[in-house]
């Protein structure tokens, strides 16, 4: 559930959204990014959507120039062997420091988000090898163990849930989002799910050398041309192909993103970037509020949490919305559809984000537990 907060400078966009554009966005975001635009020209012309192959062409590069679209690839990291884990820490500020030197130490922390000024909260992103997963634990105890940590919460997480490009709340004339909490509270309150409730089973993929390669590239810029790909790898372009399409693609291995971000000039300036932890009542109340919430502008990314009816969160609305959002938020809580429900504040110019490493798969992925110890414990020693 990757936060790219870095990708976004926010600052001049003017670009409006058209209806045309939304069309557009959907087809490039159900078949894929790498998707040609000539296709999507087709299929818009055969839904009698009149626009021009050049034109199209033209709009989707302006959004992605001005900054208003994000495009990127996160991966089923269970079919990578891979799992993600998250974890709250409320540190004693004068030991920040300290504990950001630690979470250096550690090549598999891919994200580490602090809380506003003052709260000295942080988020910490881990995306480890499933069978690294004691090792891991044992590094966090370290942490925990030591008067630099005065609290701490554990997400290990499920399943990372789809979402749509967002434009459920779209006002085409305005060129930004409006909002309707009221709506959406209804929308919660009466629906019934009727999906399953399981996560279906997953195979580790049978990925090799070469297919790594490839996806680490794509992790860093997924509109990589395949002869970039096979410049950088030293891999002939028929090779490159080959792999993509005979392996990393049927794999479903790739979860394709694009995210954009429809609010109008005034409110990109004021946005609030928020982490929230959302725990359910039940399975079915979570699973309702996933379907009634993913095509709404406010939503980043969720994932579901192991063994629990919760969502971990990254959301990103105007700061004029925030109040709204906890109201929306209580009134589900009165409602007993959340059982409880906590919101950090993100400071975006301090937070960090990182790619998963690479470079530590050699034929297997490589946890370098005693090096992390080593270093862990040499830090803690300094700051007793």
């Amino acid at each position: 559930m990757k936060f790219r907060i870095n990708e976004f400078k926010i600052v001049g966009r003017t670009t409006k959204i058209v209806k045309e554009d939304v069309e557009a966005l959907n087809l490039l975001y159900s078949k894929g990014i790498r998707e040609s635009i000539l296709e999507i020209h087709r299929e818009l012309k055969a839904k009698q959507i009149d626009i021009t192959y050049t034109d199209l062409k033209y709009r989707l590069n302006q959004l992605l120039k001005k900054e208003y679209l994000d495009m990127y690839l996160y991966f089923d990291l269970n079919l990578l062997g891979l799992e993600e884990i998250i974890i709250i820490f409320k540190t004693n500020i004068y030991y920040n420091k300290a504990f950001e030197e630690i979470l250096e130490t550690n090549p598999y922390i891919t994200g580490v988000l602090k809380g506003t000024a003052g709260e000295s909260t942080y988020i910490i992103q881990a995306i480890i090898p499933s069978e690294s997963r004691k090792n891991f634990e044992e590094y966090v105890d370290l942490i925990k163990n030591s008067k630099i940590v005065k609290s701490w919460e554990i997400y290990p997480i499920e399943n990372n849930i789809g979402k749509s490009i967002g434009f459920d709340w779209y006002n085409f004339k305005k060129g930004t989002s409006i909002f309707n909490w009221e709506e959406l509270t209804n929308d919660i309150l009466t629906k019934k799910y009727t999906g399953e409730y399981k996560t279906p089973l997953k195979y580790l993929y049978p990925y090799d050398e070469t297919d790594i390669k490839i996806l680490e590239l794509l992790h860093q810029n997924p509109l990589r041309k395949l002869k970039e790909i096979s410049e950088k790898t030293k891999i002939s372009i028929p090779l490159v192909k080959y792999h993509y399409t005979k392996h990393i693609i049927p794999s479903k291995i790739l979860i394709d993103f694009i995210y954009l971000l429809p609010y109008n000039k005034e409110d990109v300036k004021n946005l609030d970037y928020l982490f929230a932890v959302l725990q359910f009542e039940n399975y079915e109340y979570r699973n309702i509020f996933i379907e009634s919430v993913k095509t709404k502008p406010f939503l980043y990314s969720m994932a579901t949490v192991k063994n629990s009816p919760s969502l971990c969160s990254y959301l990103i609305l105007p700061h004029k919305e925030f109040n709204n959002l906890v109201r929306f938020l209580l009134k589900l809580s009165e409602n007993k559809v959340l059982a409880d429900f906590k919101i950090v504040n993100l400071d975006i110019t301090t937070s960090k984000v990182k790619y998963i490493p690479f470079e530590l798969y050699k034929e297997k992925w490589i946890y370098p537990y005693e090096e992390i110890v080593n270093k862990t414990k040499e830090i803690l020693l300094k700051y007793r």
